[in-house]
């Protein structure tokens, strides 16, 4: 993400007041016109399981032969976490992000709650692989890679367990990548509503066109590039 995009996203950061405790809506399916369909979990805590555990809140359910709540990842003030539940969870470690799984350390049975950092990857039974990858450290939102994606129930292009913050853009930073996009742009949520708006241009270009764009609940908008629908899971 450019340097532009960072700024942008600080004064927006800012500007938010702290986010409600009270909200009913946990997950959502975020449509993005000619990008595809992406499922954010809004809560501080996914649960990974068994196909029984669909369509329930806060529930990433998976075709494989897993206990209906697998295992557990939690967003933490220092990142997130991973914890067995009733199931067995175990975790490798990689000198890079690009290292092959079996070039890792060996993979570690977990008896308690755990980091699961970019360069882990947790293995649940002998089916399912999951990662957590934070793209940015200016937000707490991260992608949930599920190997393989097919397993899900959701069929959708992936996952976003979301903060209050989601970058989308034709950069490699974005949580969501839009390649036709010729600038990025934030997706805000903030007390149960969402918002999206692009980047803030250099003071002295007057001519940077801004998007502020309300995005409610199951209704799609859009304007010029940007298109959404936000769907009500549950």
């Amino acid at each position: 993400m450019n340097s532009v995009m960072g700024q942008y996203v600080e004064k927006e950061k800012d500007r938010m007041m702290p986010k409600s405790e009270s909200h009913s809506l946990n997950d959502v399916i975020l449509r993005i016109d000619r990008v595809g369909s992406y499922r954010l979990v809004l809560s501080d805590d996914v649960t990974i399981g068994g196909p029984t555990g669909a369509g329930v809140s806060g529930q990433i359910a998976l075709f494989s032969q897993l206990s209906t709540n697998h295992a557990i990842i939690s967003r933490r003030t220092n990142g997130y976490t991973i914890r067995p539940a009733h199931g067995a969870v175990s975790v490798t470690t990689h000198n890079s992000e690009n290292e092959s799984l079996h070039a890792g350390k060996p993979e570690n049975l977990l008896i308690e709650e755990t980091c699961l950092t970019n360069n882990c990857r947790a293995s649940l039974g002998n089916q399912v692989k999951v990662s957590v990858r934070r793209k940015s450290p200016l937000s707490q939102t991260a992608v949930l890679e599920v190997d393989p994606l097919d397993r899900m129930v959701d069929r959708v292009d992936g996952v976003v367990l979301m903060e209050n913050l989601l970058l989308m853009g034709p950069g490699s930073q974005a949580h969501i990548r839009c390649p036709h996009w010729e600038q990025s742009g934030v997706l805000i949520y903030q007390q149960g509503q969402f918002h999206f708006r692009s980047p803030v241009g250099r003071e002295t270009d007057a001519e940077q066109k801004i998007v502020d764009l309300p995005v409610p609940l199951d209704q799609h908008v859009e304007q010029d590039e940007f298109g959404f629908y936000l769907e009500t899971l549950y």
